[in-house]
């Protein structure tokens, strides 16, 4: 069974378990990192959006606590990226031939 999974992953040889072990939790890292991007980004605009509709800005401005909060947005999905892009340099790195990696980075 090692063999196939090994395979799968695009190891041409056996894996063992403690590699496959951490090619799941490098993988699980990375989606996670990659759907939190998605939510930051998604907050971020969901805060230009709202400001835009209460038409509570002054001279065509929001307000500092909103832009506090639209900063504070964009550096948490920095991080955000940040931490994906590390993992999926690793599994790049470790597991090239692996199709799940590829068609996930290809989607980040």
């Amino acid at each position: 069974k090692q063999d196939s999974v090994s395979s799968s992953l695009g190891q041409n040889g056996s894996l063992s378990a403690v590699n496959l072990m951490e090619f799941d939790s490098k993988m699980s890292t990375a989606r996670k990192s990659h759907q939190h991007c998605l939510a930051v980004m998604k907050k971020f605009w969901h805060l230009v959006l709202k400001e835009e509709k209460s038409g509570s800005t002054e001279y065509g401005r929001p307000s500092p606590d909103v832009i506090e909060e639209m900063v504070e947005s964009v550096r948490e999905y920095e991080l955000a990226v940040w931490n994906a892009k590390s993992e999926y340099a690793w599994l790049m790195e470790n597991f090239s031939s692996s199709t799940a990696v590829i068609l996930s980075y290809a989607h980040f």
